[in-house]
């Protein structure tokens, strides 16, 4: 092969490949049409159970002089309390504002641009309060009203379904409370939770 031209022998090498992958898919036809019969359960035999007595043994009978009467309870006993299990209260305090919150949520502090992201993590959706010199969020309608209130101070509450974000402020220091529940009552409710039991320290 080394005195065929380089033009020859791809010519050869591609008319081969041509013929390989034809009887390839000459191959692959044949086997798609053939025919296949359908298989047929075959009838099992069912086995025979032969019909056998249960050995019994004699029964014994207590004479009546060794029989003893037992007495009933008056009453039944009282089913004895069991406290349901609630889920531990952790206490957060940062710079001067104070929380609580679930002890199954991770707390991790992050550095943002305004100030400071406090994320309250679990699987189910995590509650993040943002903290700093200006809002964590742009929205045109901002209006802080005394309808819901934390820590005493107005509030602009925005509610989309799967998020709830409560902004509050106190002097030069800008608040959101970011909770996505994913439309889930229980994390609503635990978002509310966590935004009514905030304190201001200072």
């Amino acid at each position: 092969m080394a005195n065929i031209p380089k033009k020859y022998l791809y010519l050869i090498l591609a008319i081969v490949f041509l013929t390989l992958s034809t009887l390839g898919i000459i191959n692959l036809l044949n086997q798609s049409k053939q025919t296949y019969s359908p298989l047929t359960p075959t009838s099992l035999p069912t086995p025979t159970i032969s019909e056998f007595e249960a050995e019994t043994e004699p029964e014994t009978e207590t004479p009546p002089s060794e029989l003893q009467p037992t007495s009933l309870p008056d009453s039944p006993p009282a089913p004895s309390d069991t406290p349901t299990p609630t889920p531990t209260i952790q206490n957060f305090t940062g710079p001067g504002f104070s929380l609580s919150y679930p002890s199954y949520r991770k707390l991790t502090e992050e550095e943002e641009a305004s100030g400071w992201r406090y994320v309250f993590y679990s699987s189910r959706g995590n509650i993040t309060l943002h903290a700093g010199t200006q809002w964590s969020w742009q929205h045109p309608g901002r209006t802080l009203t005394s309808g819901y209130t934390i820590a005493d101070q107005p509030t602009f509450r925005y509610e989309i379904p799967t998020q709830t974000l409560i902004d509050f402020q106190q002097l030069d220091k800008y608040y959101t409370i970011q909770c996505v529940h994913q439309g889930v009552g229980e994390l609503k409710q635990e978002c509310l939770d966590f935004a009514a039991s905030f304190r201001f320290t200072n």
